[in-house]
């Protein structure tokens, strides 16, 4: 899952974040089954076309990993990350900056996230 949000960054920042991930993916031996992005979108807003799909992904169980940059890029909105999360406990999710996602780890970076905005 990869997006960019504001005229203050740049839209081949969502191509620079699937880059990494599919090295990441490459290096560890990960199959990438699709690629999920929003161009143009804040992580605030949980109508993003890129992310439900993303979320429809996970209910139908077509993905065992989730793979991003942050998860501050997935989502910025603490009510979103734990709806996201809740259907995802059959899915590992893992970020580039801090490795493989637990329920801990997740709340604190949702917390800071938010703090952010």
């Amino acid at each position: 899952m990869a997006r960019y949000s504001t005229d203050l960054q740049k839209p081949t920042s969502v191509e620079a974040q699937i880059a990494l991930c599919r090295k990441e993916a490459e290096e560890k031996g990960w199959v990438i089954v699709d690629v999920r992005s929003d161009h143009g979108f804040s992580g605030t807003f949980a109508d993003r076309p890129g992310f439900l799909a993303l979320e429809d992904g996970i209910r139908d169980r077509r993905a065992d990993l989730v793979l991003f940059e942050s998860l501050d890029w997935l989502s910025r909105d603490s009510e979103h990350t734990a709806r996201f999360y809740k259907p995802a406990t059959q899915t590992e999710l893992y970020a580039l900056d801090s490795g493989f996602l637990d329920p801990i780890r997740i709340g604190f970076s949702v917390t800071m996230a938010a703090a952010f905005l």
